[in-house]
């Protein structure tokens, strides 16, 4: 048993980096996959079937033990899933709320503005009460919409540069620029793939059977 050490210690490396391989490969090829989808054109009714394909696989890698062994790709592949699934979050709100336009500033949102209307008549504080609930909710998602600008500035800057006016936030326009960060992601987290790859093969190299092992093999 000690002379088959050496080959049956290469042969659970070999398999263990086969092994990483193809998990970070699947997980990889699943968000190119989803990125060429993307980029060809894709409805949100048929986007958040892919992103489930894709999110599976991703997470099989992540969860795997094999993905302790590569932190910073694990992380890579990580931050390119969270930009398509923040990019569902934004084209979600977007149908939901059947419109484009969010603010940054409050003052400037059409919503955040009070009725103010003088009413007459023996149901006037009724309807007033009416309108303050109004005002109330409408300034609740006032607020809700500068959350979420703001939030999407902070981790898009490019948005930036898509905005005709400061305080306005076009969710058309976010979408995209939102897929173009996972692209780059997906171009690190490749990059990253191919270097382990290579320390793989250089690991492999570097052990040989002794000759008492390859004398065993002959024997039998």
């Amino acid at each position: 048993m000690k002379k088959l050490l050496p080959i049956s210690i290469a042969i659970v490396l070999w398999i263990g980096g086969v092994a990483h391989s193809q998990s970070a490969n699947e997980a990889i090829e699943a968000l190119k996959k989803l990125e060429s989808r993307v980029q060809v054109g894709i409805s949100y009714k048929d986007y958040g079937p892919a992103l489930g394909e894709t999110h599976y696989k991703v997470k099989l890698f992540l969860e795997s033990p094999n993905s302790n062994s590569n932190p910073m790709l694990a992380k890579s592949v990580k931050k390119a899933l969270d930009h398509f699934i923040y990019a569902k979050d934004i084209w979600g709100y977007k149908i939901e709320h059947r419109s484009d336009i969010i603010y940054r500033d409050i003052e400037r949102n059409p919503r955040a503005e009070s009725h103010n209307l003088n009413y007459l008549g023996p149901q006037k504080d009724s309807l007033r009460n009416m309108d303050k609930m109004l005002d109330d909710m409408n300034k609740k998602m006032a607020v809700n919409e500068k959350r979420i600008a703001d939030d999407i500035v902070i981790k898009y800057p490019a948005v930036l540069k898509t905005m005709g006016s400061s305080s306005v936030v076009n969710l058309s326009n976010v979408i995209p620029v939102i897929w173009n960060e996972a692209s780059k992601e997906i171009q690190s987290a490749t990059k990253l793939l191919y270097a382990s790859k290579g320390k793989e093969e250089d690991n492999e190299s570097e052990i040989e059977p002794s000759p008492q092992s390859s004398k065993s093999k002959i024997k039998r």
